[in-house]
């Protein structure tokens, strides 16, 4: 099961990116994907 982020469903590596990019934001802590 893919991550939908802005209600559209995305590719693995898409997912990754995205986490990867949010994980920056908020830091490691702050993102238990």
């Amino acid at each position: 099961q893919l991550p939908v982020m802005g209600g559209r469903p995305l590719n693995r590596a898409q997912a990754l990116a995205k986490i990867a990019e949010i994980k920056a934001k908020f830091g490691l802590k702050g993102a238990s994907v």
